[in-house]
């Protein structure tokens, strides 16, 4: 099996912890229903309170869609709010969701030992307004949810996509829509310094390899090594001068002129 970049724990995306409560009541009611079958909602739009917020964190609710991935290609969310809500659906699923082949068990209280291993779709569609009277339903998005079949019908679909479409390859490698951790919006804001080095690190290993990282790194420290190695020999070498010195003017140019032809000095004071 191939090696998977940036394949770490990264903290998780702060927008889509407001949408846990709803993405467990869809869940539960999505492992209610047959295997396969679609469960329709709709995604209301963020409020003014939940705006103000992600702004002064730098983010958009309205704004595209901007998961980072390899290719750039990945399930459009349609927004910066939806992809939030999507991040939510896939954790709940992959760490509380039930066993697959068991039927349907609810969402599970305790945090799986292991992650499960049935695939979640997820599907976007139109924006829906809101009810003109009475509030009954906010204006929002709509969105069905469903968990996907497994088996040889899973692994015909997922075969007969492109290697930018997938997330792994047939190798286990990463495919194109394996997702860019350090070009994770909320990972860049956790400080510019960290921002710069996350997307310059990012853009090196992806375009040019691991290996041109090391490289540049091991220039820069084979400078700051030569750099300190010729600072050293000077501060020697002054440090011997002056040992040496009698005091005297001629002895010392006698020894300076000595040192610059490389040669050890034999005048007085020895």
């Amino acid at each position: 099996m191939g090696a998977i970049p940036g394949q770490q724990t990264y903290q998780r995306d702060p927008v889509s912890v407001l949408h846990d409560r709803g993405a467990r009541e869809l869940l539960a009611r999505v492992y209610a229903v047959k295997r396969g079958t679609w469960v329709m909602t709709r995604l209301a739009d963020p409020t003014d309170r939940h705006r103000r917020w992600a702004e002064a964190n730098g983010w958009d609710l309205d704004g595209p869609d901007n998961a980072a991935t390899l290719s750039g290609r990945h399930v459009d969310a349609r927004t910066r709010w939806g992809r939030a809500f999507m991040r939510s659906l896939y954790y709940q699923h992959r760490w509380y969701g039930p066993e697959p082949g068991r039927g349907a068990r609810g969402v599970r209280a305790e945090r799986r030992a292991v992650p499960t291993g049935a695939a979640l779709q997820v599907e976007w569609g139109r924006r829906l307004p809101g009810s003109k009277t009475g509030q009954v339903l906010p204006a929002g998005r709509a969105v069905r949810v469903r968990v996907a079949y497994g088996g040889k019908t899973a692994r015909r679909v997922v075969e007969r996509k492109a290697y930018a479409d997938r997330i792994y390859t047939d190798d286990g490698d990463a495919g194109g829509r394996y997702s860019v951790a350090a070009g994770r919006d909320w990972v860049l804001a956790v400080s510019e310094i960290g921002a710069v080095v996350a997307v310059l690190a990012s853009a090196v290993i992806v375009l040019t390899g691991a290996v041109a990282l090391t490289r540049a790194v091991w220039r820069v420290a084979q400078d700051l090594r030569d750099n300190r190695a010729a600072t050293l020999a000077n501060t020697r070498a002054i440090d011997n001068l002056a040992g040496r010195m009698d005091g005297r003017l001629g002895t010392v140019e006698e020894r300076l002129s000595a040192l610059e032809r490389g040669r050890p000095a034999h005048g007085r004071g020895r």
